[in-house]
């Protein structure tokens, strides 16, 4: 149980007037969740998408590989950066999902209550494919304008709609994505960490395992990852306590 302090998200009468402004226009209807739901559980026809498009443009040949592959790396150091930055956040910023905080819950059908993370700031989901989509605009501006808002409809809606997110959790996704891409910009300008992502992206095989091991995850939803830092935390709490 979560105490009152942590019930109430920043700014709660506008998500309260934002959600209750979006179920207007998206009630709540059996087609509804189940096309959300859908989305939700078949990475196929989501997050699939994502690491289809990057594995397109790191395995294409030409005279301009080694760039877009630092561009792709590019994307994958502004995930790990913004991960750790929401793992920091979440230290001190703590807040259940829309369906198990009191105040939210009459926005959703009762079934559906309780059924949220015990704290939904920010949206990891809508945080990791924002910065794939912003980041593949530097590669092609047609794919990435297009993944923009597509990764709002088909990753950060559904979550919002089944309740497991608020606006702000979006919000701030979205700075949290543009932060993480501005910080790794300013690293990269300088010469010397370019030339690293140019050696790291140029070490053939290990380079290539390396990549998959990303798509992987990207496509899966970083359930693979999750899992293994969930066991990791468990097992080093065992050996501390």
């Amino acid at each position: 149980m979560v105490s009152e302090t942590q019930a109430w998200p920043w700014l709660a009468p506008w998500n309260f007037d934002a959600l209750r402004f979006l179920f207007r226009f998206l009630p709540h209807t059996p087609f509804g969740i189940r096309l959300a739901s859908f989305f939700l559980e078949n990475p196929l026809f989501t997050t699939w998408l994502y690491a289809a498009v990057s594995y397109v443009y790191w395995s294409k040949q030409d005279d301009r590989t080694s760039e877009r592959r630092v561009q792709l790396l590019r994307i994958v150091a502004a995930f790990v950066l913004a991960i750790i930055l929401a793992v920091l956040l979440d230290l001190k910023i703590h807040w259940p999902a829309p369906t198990c905080a009191a105040g939210f819950q009459s926005l959703f059908p009762s079934w559906l209550w309780n059924c949220g993370v015990p704290n939904s700031f920010p949206s990891h989901s809508t945080l990791a494919y924002l910065i794939v989509s912003l980041g593949l605009v530097r590669l092609n501006k047609v794919t990435g304008l297009l993944l923009i808002p597509l990764t709002f409809l088909i990753i950060s809606l559904p979550r919002v709609y089944l309740g497991g997110h608020y606006p702000i959790d979006i919000a701030g996704s979205i700075l949290l994505a543009l932060l993480a891409l501005s910080v790794i910009d300013a690293v990269l300008a300088k010469d010397r960490v370019y030339e690293a992502f140019s050696w790291a992206a140029t070490r053939g095989q290990y380079s290539e395992f390396a990549f998959f091991l990303w798509l992987y995850e990207l496509a899966d939803g970083f359930h693979s990852a999750e899992n293994t830092a969930h066991f990791a935390l468990k097992l080093l709490r065992s050996l501390w306590t």
